[in-house]
């Protein structure tokens, strides 16, 4: 089980984008105070704006066990982001563990409504 202890997280995130495609992705180390367990994550993302309201995206996303006794894990995600207005956005995402999915993440999703300004 993790600690829940202060932490901070070191991150390198970099971006590319070109015509219609981005590519994006990084990663970083948590550094745990208090003895608790330091670890680290790394992921990547492409996606591609495919109507001009529509955009699309994969992602492969690595963490490093967290505790004494986890695991590590790896997930493949699906993104998509539908822009209702210039400043109201729908968003979801579904990811799938692909290493220790039993123990780590079997399926984890979201959708949410994002506000920008």
């Amino acid at each position: 089980m993790a600690s829940s202890t202060a932490s901070v997280l070191l991150p390198i995130w970099l971006e590319k984008d070109w015509k219609d495609w981005s590519l994006f992705g990084g990663g970083g180390c948590v550094v745990s105070a208090l003895g608790s367990q330091d670890y680290c994550l790394a992921g990547g993302v492409l996606n591609r704006q495919v109507l001009p309201d529509l955009q699309v995206g994969v992602e492969v996303a690595y963490q490093s066990a967290n505790a004494d006794g986890a695991l590590p894990t790896t997930a493949v995600g699906l993104g998509v982001r539908y822009d209702i207005s210039e400043n109201l956005h729908l968003l979801g995402y579904v990811n799938r563990g692909i290493q220790n999915a039993d123990q780590t993440n079997q399926l984890s999703w979201y959708a949410s409504m994002l506000v920008t300004f």
